[in-house]
């Protein structure tokens, strides 16, 4: 996952936030629907070990794919957003939030 660089607002002592995100779907609609990943959502937060100096949010989404070869299907946007006290703390957050992510998705079953 890539991520952008931006200047924080009203975000207390941070700075600055690093943001990505990634979208997660599956090729069979069958399995592409909204309760499954809403599952999905909830296992890999349960997966993820938080730390009191986390200063991360995390946002997931479930949308409605538009076209999925004429059947009703869903995706999840996984958005990760990393905050620091300066940019390289935000870029550190994000980035070690991203390789705990890797590791999640990595270990589900």
């Amino acid at each position: 996952m890539r991520g952008c660089l931006f200047e924080a607002q009203d975000a207390g002592e941070a700075t600055h936030y690093v943001g990505g995100y990634i979208d997660i779907a599956y090729r069979d609609a069958a399995v592409a629907t909204q309760e499954q990943l809403l599952n999905l959502a909830r296992n890999v937060l349960e997966s993820r070990k938080p730390r009191p100096e986390d200063w991360t949010i995390y946002e997931f989404i479930v949308q409605k794919l538009r076209h999925f070869f004429g059947k009703e299907a869903f995706n999840l946007t996984l958005k990760i957003l990393g905050y620091g006290r300066n940019e390289s703390e935000a870029w550190a957050m994000f980035n070690f939030r991203c390789s705990e992510m890797a590791t999640v998705f990595a270990n589900l079953k």
